[in-house]
């Protein structure tokens, strides 16, 4: 009979030793994983709003596009609707109900995304859980949001006061012009309010 060898020492060590090398390669930490959803979500949301800006120009109708938080599941969602009675500019945003129309893009359901719609300067910030929160477009390219909210934040909810994504965006849609302005606070966004996940970033980078 043959005599079995097992692992010497040396060589459980180095098996021991590559591990731990691949799982630097393959293991990514949780506020680096949120960082990039967030990112991700930013250009989805901001996608979608300018292509429904631009579809308003090109038919000649408002365009309304609801955005959604639904707190019990976490998730963030948004969708568009028509009102073709509107052909001109107006300066209050009203929800409409009709999404019979050609062309419709649908939005993936976001996991552990918030945003936030504020007055100005992240003053008098709402959740999107509150109802009809949203943007109208319309044919001359300008916009409007209800209840007059301009600024809207857009960030992670997973995580805690200590540990949580340290990226965040805000995007500016202005009423007169067809501009939506888009910018990102890298590395230090933090939560002024964790249980109601209110945002606070000492310094935004135009993009």
């Amino acid at each position: 009979m043959k005599n079995k060898k097992g692992f010497s020492l040396i060589e459980f060590l180095v098996v021991v030793a590559l591990i731990g090398v691949l799982s630097m390669f393959f293991y990514t930490p949780k506020t680096t994983r949120w960082n990039n959803e967030v990112a991700s979500a930013q250009s989805k949301i901001v996608s979608l709003l300018k292509y429904y800006q631009k579809k308003s120009m090109r038919d000649g109708y408002k365009y309304y596009v609801n955005l959604k938080l639904n707190t019990a599941q976490e998730t963030f969602s948004m969708a568009a609707f028509v009102d073709k009675n509107i052909t001109s500019r107006q300066s209050v945003c009203t929800s409409s109900t009709d999404s019979n129309f050609s062309e419709r893009r649908l939005f993936d359901t976001l996991k552990n995304i918030r945003v936030l719609g504020c007055k100005s300067g992240g003053k008098s910030c709402r959740n999107t859980s509150s109802n009809n929160m949203g943007i109208c477009f319309f044919p001359n390219g300008s916009s409007a949001a209800v209840d007059d909210r301009k600024e809207w934040y857009i960030f992670h909810s997973a995580g805690d006061n200590t540990t949580h994504a340290r990226n965040a965006y805000k995007f500016v849609v202005w009423k007169t012009t067809s501009f939506i302005e888009t910018s990102t606070c890298r590395g230090n966004a933090t939560y002024a309010n964790i249980s109601s996940r209110a945002l606070s970033c000492s310094k935004w980078i135009e993009e």
